[in-house]
């Protein structure tokens, strides 16, 4: 049996950060939250373009890749905001 809850679709499914919703953050333009939240988390331009030319690889590969990544200054600190932007950009769509 497929399970239709909100990771792989039915009617609850634009709850997921890893929907297709196109969102921006400094400038450049990611197709995920989850992607420009990951991005976001260095300032390594390499890593940020990453997540901008591997649209098709499954998620596995990006989370496997997270975790070994080098977390910019202050980002303890500054992770809350940039997560609540996002989801204001997300769900502004919804009003």
């Amino acid at each position: 049996m497929r399970y239709e809850g909100w990771w792989y679709g039915g009617k609850s499914c634009w709850l997921n950060n890893f929907e297709l919703r196109f969102n921006s953050y400094d400038g450049a333009i990611y197709p995920f939250v989850w992607f420009t939240y990951m991005s976001v988390k260095s300032t390594d331009q390499e890593w940020r373009a990453f997540f901008l030319r591997t649209l098709g690889m499954p998620r596995g590969v990006f989370k496997r890749r997270c975790q070994k990544i080098e977390l910019r200054k202050g980002w303890d600190e500054m992770k809350a905001s940039v997560m609540l932007e996002l989801l204001e950009q997300k769900f502004a769509r919804w009003k």
